[in-house]
């Protein structure tokens, strides 16, 4: 993703901190009213004023969705990609909209779906050949599948349900590998193996989403994606605050470490911020990569939240995180508090491209699944996200010190 930079009037002065001391009233706890982080207005109020789900939906499908059922990432030149697929028809399925899913799910068929069921990753309008890469991308069809399940069970078909099930055993059969004695998500079925080592996008292990396939296609290799891959997240993180990077090159070397990708910019970024929504929304807010997010975060203290960091070099964007970005902070300062704080979520009205929009939804949905109304807990060998360990305890508890709370 690489969404459009805001004006310079917006970005963060060339004064933005990289040391801080925060107080709660800085990093915003428990605060009531109306806020403006990033260019983003925040609706604070409680629960029964906050916009409705439904109403929220209707607006990214005026402005995202084309009447044939096109998801359209204004972001990146009016493409359209699996993930975005993916996204809509996740939305469309929580929102109840039957009409607007089947419509999504039809321009799919017809334009992205393989003979395999998997589907290509980009669909570029007006050229002559709209899908030249036939390459899936793994998280684009995770997506589809899992929505396609949760419709299922939503709408009472089955034809949903059995196009889930194809797309989840194509992504086990193409997109997992042995890699350093770890079973990994590839990014898709091609393109990301190299001679020593893999590169993996964290942000592609939709921890739910696993969590919930595992029951449609049971067996162990759901489990085993799951658990390696939560202990690959724990061990890529990077710099001083430790969140994850978007992309990492894991060497097929069991002794060697997890490194940021030499082939892309190591930064916590616009894949990355993906990886804390997903363990919130799986329910576990004492997740390693959270709450090593959240830190970062509150590093910015009265400020907005840079869009990025560099993980080398500890420099921050000169601009702040759009809407997306604060509804995700927002999320993660909430679940941190085990549902004691009211996140105070972007309003859509006031979004700015596709990706923005996704965010603030996602977080929503998110936080109603993850953290009002949990999972309940996984039996041993869970498919989803184990409770941490001590190490993720210890992180927890130096958070909410440097917040200014009392422990949970």
């Amino acid at each position: 993703m690489r969404p459009r930079l805001p004006a310079a009037s917006d970005r963060l002065p060339p004064s933005f901190p990289h040391s801080w001391r925060p107080t709660r009233r800085q990093v915003g706890w428990g605060t009531i009213g109306t806020a403006v982080l990033g260019g983003a207005v925040l609706d604070a109020r409680p629960p029964g004023f906050v916009a409705n789900f439904h109403d929220e939906w209707r607006i990214f499908r005026e402005r995202h969705v084309a009447e044939d059922g096109r998801v359209v990432d204004d972001g990146a030149g009016g493409v359209t990609h699996s993930e975005g697929t993916g996204y809509g028809l996740l939305l469309a399925s929580a929102a109840e909209d039957l009409g607007s899913f089947e419509r999504i799910l039809a321009w799919s068929a017809h334009r992205l779906r393989r003979q395999d069921g998997l589907h290509a990753w980009r669909w570029l309008p007006g050229a002559l050949d709209p899908t030249p890469d036939r390459n899936n991308a793994t998280d684009g069809d995770l997506l589809i599948a899992w929505a396609l399940q949760r419709a299922a069970r939503l709408f009472g078909r089955a034809d949903f349900l059995a196009g889930a099930r194809r797309i989840a055993e194509q992504v086990l059969s193409q997109c997992a590998r042995e890699v350093g004695g770890r079973l990994v998500l590839l990014p898709a079925a091609h393109g990301f193996e190299r001679r020593d080592h893999t590169m993996v996008n964290p942000s592609y292990y939709v921890w739910p989403a696993l969590r919930d396939l595992e029951r449609l296609v049971p067996g162990r290799s759901w489990r085993r994606l799951s658990t390696d891959g939560l202990s690959l997240s724990d061990a890529a993180r990077f710099g001083r605050w430790g969140p994850p990077a978007d992309w990492i090159d894991l060497p097929h070397d069991p002794a060697g470490p997890p490194r940021p990708s030499a082939e892309r910019p190591a930064r916590f970024s616009w894949d990355a911020i993906r990886v804390p929504l997903h363990a919130a929304w799986a329910g576990h807010p004492d997740d390693a990569a959270l709450l090593a997010a959240v830190e970062f975060w509150a590093a910015a203290g009265r400020r907005p939240v840079p869009a990025w960091v560099d993980l080398a070099s500890g420099q921050v964007a000169p601009y702040p995180g759009h809407g997306g970005v604060q509804a995700v902070v927002a999320l993660t300062r909430a679940a941190v508090s085990r549902g004691r704080v009211q996140p105070l979520f972007p309003r859509l009205a006031s979004s700015g491209s596709y990706y923005e929009a996704v965010l603030i939804l996602l977080s929503r949905l998110a936080w109603r699944e993850g953290v009002v109304d949990p999972p309940p807990p996984v039996e041993a060998g869970p498919a989803g996200l184990p409770p941490a360990g001590p190490t993720a305890a210890e992180r927890m508890i130096r958070v909410f010190r440097k917040l200014g709370r009392g422990l949970p």
